[in-house]
């Protein structure tokens, strides 16, 4: 989580202290007296997720406070590059052309009650895809899929060659894979439950971000042999990135977040409504 401190006259903190303020109590998305009962003062907005890194990446490349603004949920920001045709912000909408190399950019902050179903909703759809992914090899897709076969006898056999097609080829795949049909019909299980938190996410957040797309396509890839070995790697290796930024001291930046963080993913998230997180 990474957040903004504001002193009493309403300007942005940037002393790295919080003075005023209660050890162990958050108090954010509001302005708040030094005293009991006393209104105006410090107060303070938190940014989690994708947010937080945006706004985290942004301070510890020499970004000020300069230009920062907030408005519905967001905060608001400008850079300057090379680009010429970038994505700027404009009342509610986000719109592309030509802004003369200079970038604008946004980050939605929230409350405590948000990035509690933010947390929800990341770890529930990491225990599905880790349950997911884990059941693979017990429904045989290694071995027995729609484009390879190994055979008790015969070596492996794949679905180019002319023997897939033989009728007692076809018949003795089918007894073969009946031991596998248990964590077959778990692994559809977990496939319908990944779909309906996936749906959920985006419900929540108001968004759809590239990630949703791609979670959307291993989920229906999972529904093959050779789809379910697929989106078990795109789990493996998202997570792998984000064990891996977070022993560099980045925090568990999945590739997801990574994505959907970039300038690409910000210009192909779909803003639908201000959401939870």
């Amino acid at each position: 989580m990474f957040w903004f401190w504001f002193n009493q006259d309403g300007t942005i903190d940037t002393s790295g202290r919080t003075p005023y303020f209660t050890s162990g109590r958050n108090m954010h998305n509001s302005f708040l007296g030094i005293n009991p009962g006393e209104g105006g003062g410090g107060g303070g907005y938190s940014f989690s997720g994708n947010s937080a890194g945006l706004m985290f990446n942004y301070f510890a490349n020499g970004g000020s406070v300069d230009g920062l603004s907030f408005n519905k949920g967001y905060a608001i920001w400008s850079t300057m590059d090379d680009a010429k045709s970038n994505m700027y912000y404009d009342g509610d909408q986000m719109l592309s052309g030509d802004t003369g190399g200079i970038s604008f950019h946004r980050a939605k902050f929230s409350s405590d009650f948000s990035q509690t179903m933010s947390n929800i909703s990341w770890l529930a759809n990491t225990l599905i895809g880790a349950g997911a992914t884990a059941n693979i090899p017990g429904t045989g897709a290694f071995r027995h899929n729609e484009i390879w076969h190994v055979t008790k006898t015969k070596g492996t056999s794949f679905v180019w060659q002319d023997r897939w097609r033989n009728p007692g080829a076809k018949y003795w795949r089918g007894q073969q894979v009946r031991a596998y049909e248990p964590a077959k019909r778990l692994g559809n299980k977990l496939t319908k439950a990944g779909g309906v938190l996936l749906a959920a996410d985006i419900a929540m957040s108001g968004q759809i971000r590239p990630s949703h797309w791609i979670n959307a396509a291993m989920l229906g890839a999972s529904t093959t042999g050779v789809g379910s070995i697929v989106a078990g790697a795109w789990f493996v290796t998202d997570m792998g990135v984000g064990a891996i930024n977070y022993m560099s001291g980045s925090g568990f930046t999945t590739l997801s977040d990574v994505i959907d963080q970039s300038d690409w993913g910000q210009r192909k998230t779909i803003e639908m409504y201000n959401g939870l997180y």
